[in-house]
C-alpha cells in the first residue's frame, strides 16, 4: 500500500503560499508551485518550505543584501567592534568596514560579518588568558596583538630579552626559550656532560676514543668467536658488535674482560636492548633470549638482515 503524501495546498510559510503539487523528481523529492507576496510565482522543494529554509522567491535576499550595502553603519557596536569608517564595496558581501576593537587593534570587516553570529572581535575574543604563566624560560608578560589571524604574546626569557610568540607555539610548548640557549657554550650548554673529565674531553677533541682498551676489547672477542653472530651463525667482518654478557654500565670491573663479551649481529643487539632494556643487564637474560630465539618465538629472521 503506497503511502499518502501530506497536501499542502494552501498553506503559508513565510512570504510563500502553496497552491498545488507541481512534481516528484528523479529524487522522489516532491515540489509545490508556490505564489511569494511579491506576486512571483515559484517551484518549491517541499523540505524547503517545511524546514524553513526557502522563504520567499529571493526578494527577500535582494532587501536583506540591499538593506547591507545600503545601511550607515558608522559608530555602531558590534561585540567589541566599534565601526569607523566605510573604504568600499563589495557585490555579493556588501560594504567592506574599518573597526576598532576595544583591545586597540584595527580590523578589516564586511558588513555581511557583522550581522547575526558573525565577527564580534579582531581575534582576541578567542583567545584565553595567558598573563603571567610561564613556558620553559619564557613567562607571557601583556597580549601583543592580531598578527595574520594569530594572536601574539610578549613574553620575557630568563636571560632578559622579550621576545613575541604566538599563542599556539606557547601552548604546544614549541618555543620554550628566546633562542639563547643554542647560542652557549661551555658548562652553560644543555649537552655539557658533566662526567668527564679535561683529559676525556681532550681525547674527544681529537677525535679518539676515550676508552683505547675498547677496541682491543672488541678484536679480541671478535678472533675469539671466527666473526660469527653467536645467535644466528651468520659470519662476517660487517654488522657485528661485541655484546658485555654483564652490563658495560654496572660492571665496571668486567668492561674489557674477554669472558664477559660475545659476538653477535647489530640488529640482534638492537632487539635484546629493545625487550631487556639498558644498563642492568645480565648474563643470564642473554641465555634467554638466545633460547627464544631457537624457539622461533621471533618472526625477524636476522640471516636474511
Amino acid at each position: 500500500m503506497k503511502k499518502q503524501f501530506e497536501d499542502l495546498t494552501g498553506k503559508v510559510f513565510e512570504r510563500l503560499t502553496v497552491i498545488k503539487f507541481s512534481e516528484t523528481r528523479k529524487n522522489y523529492e516532491r515540489y509545490w508551485l508556490c505564489l511569494c507576496l511579491c506576486k512571483t510565482k515559484k517551484i518549491v522543494n517541499e523540505r524547503g518550505l517545511k524546514y524553513g529554509t526557502t522563504k520567499s522567491c529571493d526578494c527577500l535576499q535582494k532587501e536583506i543584501t540591499l538593506k547591507t550595502h545600503t545601511k550607515n553603519y558608522i559608530g555602531l557596536r558590534f561585540g567589541k567592534l566599534i565601526v569607523i569608517e566605510k573604504i568600499g564595496k563589495n557585490k555579493k558581501r556588501g560594504q567592506i568596514l574599518r573597526c576598532k576593537c576595544d583591545c586597540g587593534n584595527i580590523k578589516i570587516v564586511h558588513a555581511d560579518n557583522l550581522l547575526g553570529k558573525g565577527t564580534k572581535s579582531c581575534g582576541c575574543g578567542r583567545m584565553k588568558d595567558l598573563k603571567g604563566k610561564r613556558f620553559g624560560k619564557l613567562v607571557a608578560l601583556e597580549f601583543a596583538g592580531v598578527i595574520k589571524r594569530e594572536v601574539y604574546w610578549t613574553c620575557e626569557c630568563d636571560c632578559g630579552k622579550l621576545k613575541n610568540v604566538r599563542t599556539g607555539s606557547l601552548r604546544r610548548r614549541l618555543f620554550k626559550t628566546c633562542g639563547c640557549e643554542q647560542y652557549q657554550k661551555g658548562k652553560k650548554h644543555h649537552l655539557w656532560n658533566h662526567n668527564l673529565s679535561k683529559n676525556d674531553r681532550q681525547l674527544l677533541k681529537n677525535g679518539r676514543n676515550i676508552f683505547p682498551e675498547n677496541t682491543k676489547f672488541r678484536n679480541e672477542v671478535f678472533k675469539r668467536d671466527n666473526y660469527t653472530c653467536q645467535v644466528t651463525g651468520k659470519k662476517g667482518s660487517r654488522n657485528i658488535c661485541a655484546h658485555h654478557l654483564e652490563s658495560w654500565h654496572a660492571n665496571k670491573d668486567l668492561r674489557f674482560e674477554i669472558f664477559n663479551g660475545i659476538t653477535i649481529l647489530q640488529s640482534v643487539h638492537k632487539l635484546f636492548h629493545k625487550l631487556y632494556g639498558r644498563k642492568f643487564n645480565t648474563k643470564q637474560q642473554f641465555e634467554e633470549f638466545k633460547k627464544r630465539y631457537n624457539s622461533r618465538e621471533f618472526d625477524v629472521n636476522f640471516n636474511e638482515i
